[in-house]
């Protein structure tokens, strides 16, 4: 046997040589066969076929090599200079971006040449060509030396604006733009000399463009009917990103040209430009209130004649960004009335100081139901979350419900309610704002009011899932502050057997996307068991066995739910001691249960469940012996799975399992694991062990059967899990455990295994098994390993001769029509 694991060590052992052999890339061979492929480059005369082995050899160029190791690159841009009348437009493209990164790398007294050659001969026109000029200059302006000569010559802006101004392609627009924005934005970046940031640099840039702008600006205002040209779109693009260009070209007619295109343009968007018209407020704001006030006192002056246009929405969102943005604005409470009024007009309050063309336009805007739904969210979101705000969005939520008890407003016309009747839009917006933003200061009476409108909408039997899911969120969060709040204990006993019994209708229901959210609702009441008002309710309650039925269900993602369960309810002893007498079952029937899962369902995602739940079940309760043996022995299978996940839970329950018998925890365990761990492995124990026995222990768990089988798996992931086990546990053992004594350890001595029954009952097959997993240790570069499974699977990363190699053998190979596949 111990020859059998001296070979088994020095076949691990050749393999890591062998890898480490293969994946070792001769430079000399790379540089060798680099001047080949830029030489067929160079003389090619047809696109290649996949051109996408053209941005993998640029990737491999940045990541692996420097020009300073090898010249060649500045040699083919050169070369590409001199033949660019002739080059294919792919090539002219690869030389534009290999001198972006030389740029970066080297310097522009290379890759200057390139650009003034394109430049010179007009060849940024063509797309392909201008959108990697544009993007290899962008790579330019991000160094110090590339900004101060771009700035300075000035052709190459002028081009990237002419090209904005040309309605041709998307991406040559963007990498023009790109440009520009890089430009205006390094000058802070690089964190050059006042000096050198006089005229003729940024300012110049900005000059430019505001002449542009500001023409633009006012053509798109006094042309409210024709959509905003793309050029004014891509320079609005630029502005906001721009800070310094923002501060250029500010003035009262932009401001004023803004505002008219948002609120006067009766189709199309301009959200770019409402964008921008923020910005510019902030920047009034900076230099000076009273700015502003003047800006805001003509903004609500506007409502009327844009009103009469019919862009009510329009107003009113420009109206909540302006409202959230400066609400210590002294006009703000003029503006919050106009946020308000949707609210207002729903819900019958008393009418608002508002102008009356103002309420009737808004009232005629919310008889068309698209506008009624985008008014009242602008006015939701809006809302700070105070106790009357509360009450307003618990009336309206309540209008949106279709109940013959609900009253309605006399004002409010039937056209305007059946707009926001089951509008799930509406519905989920208010139910959001309503669980983020409640807190422990709402009073009961409050709570318990959004308790009964909330579970309503959510219970009922054709509810839209998602709905019936943040619904039941809402619900739950409201009993935790109900169980929390004083006198709130009273409530809750009224409260949770109607939960309880709607939760029960919904776990039978003949959607099954219903009952798996009726099962999670199960999972987050249970996590209800540390409030003692409200773990006292769980404990006599039977929904815990209504949803572990479940765990029968005939689809895959009801059972994973239900299995899910099972985790959370062993937090809690007493629960679980109330849960398994509700079914009269023991932990042995559950553990029974799971392991039989594992084995013989069909589907992951309930495999998946199990590993973890069993996991919980091991970590958190004193279970009977055998019931350990059955769990380690289900673990051990479950390495077996053709699940990568499953196997990858798994590890962490060996991980997990590791740690509680070498008695230390490694800083890499998951928060979850650790959260699941008893207490008493957090800490170093001395019970006078020895490391020897120890690893014995380990042993008879199954331990070194599972590792084994996941070092040897064909999934990356599992390997690499295991991997990392493997490292931990060769952190903690010394090289001189005494293998000698290992093998004449015997399991009869109770003491030695410390209580642990093992998987196996032979010693000996056991004691092998570790002396395998102690020399696959000792022989194994487990950080070479680890690095190569956590690196890119690519072949071309690993070896890039290869790639060249490929792109060479097309040129042979063309005729047949073969090509490069990098992916």
């Amino acid at each position: 046997m111990d020859n059998c694991c001296d070979e088994l060590g020095t076949c691990f052992k050749n393999a890591e040589d062998a890898t480490s052999q293969e994946n070792r890339m001769n430079d000399s061979q790379f540089v060798k066969k680099l001047s080949d492929v830029f030489d067929f480059f160079l003389d090619i005369q047809k696109p290649i076929a996949d051109d996408t082995c053209l941005q993998r050899l640029l990737d491999i160029l940045k990541e692996k090599f420097s020009d300073t190791e090898c010249k060649r690159g500045s040699q083919f841009i050169k070369k590409a200079c001199e033949k660019i009348d002739n080059l294919e437009s792919s090539i002219v493209t690869f030389a534009l971006q290999l001198a972006g990164q030389e740029a970066q790398k080297e310097g522009l007294i290379v890759s200057r040449h390139l650009y003034e050659t394109i430049s010179n001969k007009g060849l940024w026109k063509d797309i392909s060509i201008g959108t990697s000029y544009f993007d290899s200059l962008s790579q330019v302006a991000g160094t110090s030396n590339g900004w101060t000569w771009l700035t300075e010559e000035k052709d190459y802006v002028e081009q990237a604006v002419q090209s904005l101004q040309e309605d041709t392609s998307l991406f040559l627009h963007s990498s023009a733009r790109k440009l520009i924005t890089m430009l205006l934005k390094a000058q802070n970046q690089l964190k050059m000399d006042a000096e050198e940031r006089k005229p003729g640099c940024q300012v110049a840039i900005c000059h430019l463009l505001s002449e542009d702008i500001h023409r633009e600006l006012r053509q798109a205002a006094d042309s409210p009917d024709r959509p905003l040209t793309l050029y004014l779109e891509n320079l609005l693009s630029i502005l906001v990103s721009s800070e310094g260009l923002l501060q250029e070209i500010y003035d009262e007619e932009v401001v004023h040209n803004m505002l008219r295109i948002c609120l006067g343009r009766r189709s199309g968007s301009s959200s770019l430009c409402g964008e921008a018209l923020m910005k510019c407020l902030c920047l009034c704001q900076q230099r000076g209130n009273d700015r502003l006030d003047d800006f805001m006192k003509r903004f609500l002056d506007h409502s009327i004649d844009g009103l009469k246009q019919g862009n009510v929405c329009k107003y009113h969102k420009l109206a909540v960004k302006i409202h959230q943005s400066f609400k210590e604005l002294a006009v703000c409470g003029e503006l919050q009335e106009k946020v308000l009024l949707p609210y207002s007009i729903m819900l019958g309050e008393p009418p608002l100081p508002v102008d009356s063309s103002l309420l009737q336009a808004c009232r005629q805007a919310m008889m068309n139901k698209a506008k009624c739904i985008q008014l009242l969210l602008h006015t939701t979101d809006c809302l700070p979350l105070k106790d009357g705000d509360l009450q307003m969005m618990l009336q309206l939520l309540e209008l949106t419900h279709l109940r013959v008890d609900v009253p309605v407003a006399d004002h409010l016309s039937n056209d305007i309610r059946q707009n926001v009747v089951d509008n799930k839009r509406l519905q989920l917006s208010l139910l959001d704002k309503i669980h983020c933003n409640i807190g422990s200061s709402v009073p009961v009476a409050i709570i318990t009011k959004a308790l009964d409108v909330i579970m309503e909408i959510a219970s009922g039997t054709f509810t839209d899932n998602t709905l019936q899911q943040n619904g039941f969120d809402c619900v739950l969060s409201l009993l935790r502050l109900l169980a929390t709040a004083p006198n709130g204990s009273e409530h809750l006993t009224s409260y949770f057997p109607l939960v309880v019994r709607q939760l029960d209708r919904h776990l039978v229901s003949t959607q099954w996307e219903n009952r798996d959210t009726a099962v999670e609702a199960v999972i987050k009441l249970a996590s209800l068991h540390n409030i003692p008002a409200a773990g006292a309710l769980l404990s006599s309650s039977h929904i815990l066995g209504s949803a572990w039925q479940c765990v029968s269900d005939s689809d895959s993602y009801v059972r994973a739910s239900a299995i899910r369960l099972i985790a959370t309810v062993v937090m809690a002893p007493q629960l679980c001691d109330a849960f398994l007498s509700q079914l009269k079952q023991t932990e042995a029937d559950i553990v029974h249960k799971l392991t039989e899962i594992i084995k013989t369902d069909s589907e992951a995602f309930p495999r998946r469940a199990a590993v973890s739940s069993l996991q919980a079940i091991h970590s958190s309760r004193g279970i009977p012996e055998p019931v350990v043996r059955e769990i380690f022995s289900s673990m051990v299978q479950a390495m077996a799975d053709f699940d990568w996940e499953v196997k990858a839970n798994t590890l962490d329950f060996w991980q997990c399992v590791c740690d509680q018998k070498i008695k230390s925890l490694p800083s890499d365990v998951p928060d979850y694991v650790v959260n699941l761990l008893p207490s008493g492995t957090k800490r170093k124990l001395d019970n006078g062990s020895t490391l020897t026995h120890d690893l014995f222990v380990l042993s008879q768990t199954g331990f070194c059967e599972a590792i084994m089988s996941g070092t040897e798996d064909y999934d990356n992931h599992v390997q690499e899990k295991s991997y990392k086990i493997l490292k931990n546990l060769k952190g903690k053992i010394n090289d001189d455990v005494d293998e000698n004594k290992l093998k004449k350890l015997k399991v009869e001595n109770g003491d030695e295994t410390n209580g642990s029954h093992p998987v196996n009952s032979e010693p000996e097959l056991s004691t092998a098994r570790l002396t395998t997993v102690l020399q696959l240790l000792r022989d194994t570069d487990i950080e070479l390993k680890l690095s190569v499974l956590s690196g890119s699977a690519d072949e071309y990363s690993k070896n890039p001769l290869a790639l060249l190699e490929d792109i060479l053998s097309e040129d042979k190979d063309i005729e047949d029509d073969k090509f490069v596949d990098c992916y």
